[in-house]
């Protein structure tokens, strides 16, 4: 989150210097939401309309009363959620070590309880990805061509 306080004098040096420094430490492409805090300090419904125009993706919220915070928490969400990739795979019920393992890697987002096994769809991170294959690779009914999909984020 780049919070910056719009109410104050400076804010537009204030987004840049967090910009520039952000840059230099090589972490410009990383995800960020821009959050403008105390918008109930503005009184120039015009001067927050150009504002909002100029940061389109923006959240604007006033801390203090509370306001914009659940387009904040929908944000934070949907930035995370991007980043998510969607995996399917069939576990025989002996691969309850997988299964365990599979669930503090990601988020289960179904369970599909067949009399051949267990059917389950992931979502993870990049990151725990190839992590995650190589468990589902290794269980014992695990047939690459049959039970296992990648899919990728919407």
């Amino acid at each position: 989150l780049k919070v910056v306080d719009i109410g104050h004098p400076n804010f537009r040096n204030h987004i840049k210097t967090t910009d520039n420094l952000l840059q230099e430490m090589g972490l410009s492409e990383s995800p960020a939401i821009q959050v403008f805090n105390k918008i109930d300090q503005i009184e120039d419904a015009e001067f927050l309309q150009d504002i909002r125009g100029r940061y389109p993706e923006a959240v604007f919220l006033s801390g203090k009363k509370g306001v914009g915070m659940e387009e904040l928490r929908q944000s934070i969400t949907n930035s995370f959620e991007k980043r998510l990739t969607t995996l399917r795979a069939n576990l025989s019920y002996n691969d309850s070590d997988t299964m365990n393992k599979i669930r503090k890697l990601a988020l289960i987002v179904n369970e599909e309880y067949t009399e051949d096994g267990l059917s389950i769809t992931v979502k993870a991170t990049i990151e725990t990805k190839s992590r995650l294959l190589k468990l589902i690779k290794s269980s014992s009914r695990h047939s690459p061509d049959k039970n296992f999909s990648i899919k990728t984020p919407l």
